[in-house]
């Protein structure tokens, strides 16, 4: 009983205290809720720069990967180039290769060709001083346009 006894006197001094004081105590719950709603606010605050964050990170993540892409497919392309140059290099050499061989074969010819004239002009030489120069040559007949029609008809 004595325990009933003193929780009721703590209960009724603290309902008087409770009482005496509740001005305070509505003045600190009123603060307390103040301030309550102040730090949620701030905490909604910084919750809403720290999500515009992640969203400018994750932007700047695709943007970064977009690149990357850009970058590999630009590094093919270059590949790509680097092959076609290099066949054309090759393909060039080759060129410049029968280019030379076809310079060596011309200078051959011209060589032949410049003997070929001396041996004629010699042969001139000798046919004029025999007297037969300039030859007897009976000039070139006209061909007859209808005779080489006929021709062209038979033969087929």
């Amino acid at each position: 009983m004595m325990l009933l006894d003193r929780s009721k006197r703590i209960l009724i001094s603290g309902l008087s205290w409770v009482g005496k004081n509740s001005t305070s105590i509505y003045v600190g719950m009123f603060v307390s809720l103040v301030f309550a709603t102040i730090l949620l606010v701030r905490e909604i605050e910084y919750t809403t720069k720290e999500f515009g964050h992640a969203l400018d990170k994750s932007q700047i993540i695709e943007s970064y990967d977009d690149l990357v892409k850009d970058l590999n497919g630009l590094e093919d392309f270059s590949n790509f180039q680097d092959e076609v140059i290099n066949n054309l290099k090759e393909v060039t050499t080759q060129q410049e290769m029968a280019l030379i061989q076809a310079r060596s074969l011309i200078a051959e010819q011209s060589d032949t060709l410049v003997y070929q004239k001396a041996v004629i002009e010699k042969l001139v030489e000798y046919l004029k001083k025999i007297g037969k120069w300039p030859p007897d040559i009976d000039p070139p007949k006209p061909v007859d346009p209808s005779r080489l029609a006929d021709e062209s008809r038979n033969s087929i």
